[in-house]
């Protein structure tokens, strides 16, 4: 959480506590930049001016424009995402604003083809293993991992 007066852009403040949540006492943080389907920020225009916000001023510190968010499979990175969504809480002053966001996509969907193979599994646990092998391709950073003891609860749930 940034001090009063603090002049970093929004996406540096939670980078920092990203970063040293992520590295051990002493060493640097990891270096790989995750990445997430833009998909992820469907309905963000919607959920931002249902907060009294404007879209694009929300979106200019970290380079992103609402043409953006309307290019199919392209890929923003997971951090910057989840700066966004706290800056949008934040200046908006909704600290809800990701679980409104959550809300909206979910009639649709945001997985893309993953969604679509999902809901259209045999079953709960060919869904499941769908997710858990083709995941990386909605968000380079996800790992899901479907357990033995899962599925045998899956197979006795009627």
């Amino acid at each position: 959480m940034p001090l009063r007066g603090d002049r970093r852009s929004p996406e540096e403040w939670v980078l920092d506590i990203d970063e040293s949540r992520d590295a051990s006492p002493g060493q640097a943080a990891d270096s790989r930049t995750e990445m997430v389907r833009i998909e992820a920020l469907g309905f963000l225009e919607e959920a931002v001016r249902d907060c009294g916000g404007d879209p694009e001023e929300l979106l200019r510190p970290f380079g992103l424009t609402t043409a953006i968010l309307r290019q199919r499979n392209s890929m923003v990175p997971y951090r910057q995402m989840m700066a966004l969504f706290h800056h949008a809480a934040r200046t908006l002053n909704c600290p809800d604003f990701g679980l409104n966001l959550g809300k909206r996509q979910r009639s649709v969907g945001v997985l893309g083809p993953l969604d679509i193979a999902m809901r259209n599994s045999a079953t709960l646990e060919d869904a499941f293993r769908y997710c858990a092998d083709h995941v990386h391709a909605y968000c380079t950073g996800t790992r899901f991992a479907l357990s033995m003891r899962s599925v045998r609860r899956l197979q006795r749930t009627p």
